[in-house]
């Protein structure tokens, strides 16, 4: 699925001195909240080529958090984020609407060099399987959870990938219990791992944090003051 072809070097000419690190192609497995903030962020930045893998269907609880329309309601989420997501940039989207078992045997054909690999999963088994698959083929891995205001971010990009998958709140069998979560939990995690995948300076990465202490730590824990504004 494609869309208008539009040239790059007039939408991204004010990032010519940012030196902005681009993959050609990112798989996202795991199309929930936080895979589809990250699917249009990486789109947003011009990245080739976008695969999206999830068999799961859009439910209504979904809708609190992803920019897609209730009406969608058991459309596949793969499919419905690829919609989206050539109405905004001329980059290839691929939806694969299975499970990263059966995806897996399909992605390396249809991958492009500088691939980064992003785990929005909620299954411990699928998380291990997705790191397997970026050990196979070396390739960049961001890992992406978060549980109500806490998240984790992951990212590694060259040299080897030590620690197993890691989750919040999920098991090996049904993946998260039912957790509060809105749409800011989904987007500042996938906001991290696009900040970690466009900065080159940056090869290993890992933050578990709360929403609540990151605003505090950027603020340094000062309320804003009505008078200033």
């Amino acid at each position: 699925m494609t869309s208008l072809l539009i040239p790059k070097e007039e939408l991204y000419k004010r990032e010519r001195n940012l030196l902005i690190r681009r993959p050609n192609t990112v798989v996202i497995v795991g199309v929930g909240g936080i895979g589809t903030w990250a699917a249009i962020f990486f789109t947003l930045v011009g990245a080739n080529k976008i695969i999206l893998v999830d068999h799961d269907k859009l439910e209504l609880h979904n809708f609190n958090r992803i920019p897609l329309p209730p009406r969608m309601v058991g459309k596949n989420k793969a499919e419905a984020v690829a919609e989206l997501l050539v109405k905004l940039r001329d980059s290839t989207v691929i939806p694969i609407p299975e499970t990263f078992s059966k995806a897996r045997e399909l992605i390396p054909a249809i991958m492009e060099p500088m691939v980064l690999v992003v785990d929005c999963t909620d299954n411990v088994t699928t998380s291990n399987d997705v790191l397997d698959f970026c050990k196979e083929y070396e390739l960049a891995y961001l890992d992406l959870k978060y549980d109500g205001l806490s998240f984790s971010v992951r990212y590694y990009n060259g040299g080897e990938i030590r620690k197993a998958a890691i989750s919040f709140d999920a098991d090996e069998v049904s993946g998260y219990r039912e957790i509060p979560s809105f749409v800011g939990s989904a987007v500042v995690p996938a906001l991290f791992g696009l900040l970690l995948a466009s900065i080159p300076a940056y090869k290993t990465y890992y933050a578990r944090l709360d929403i609540n202490k990151l605003l505090e730590i950027c603020g340094e824990g000062k309320k804003y003051d009505r008078k200033r504004l």
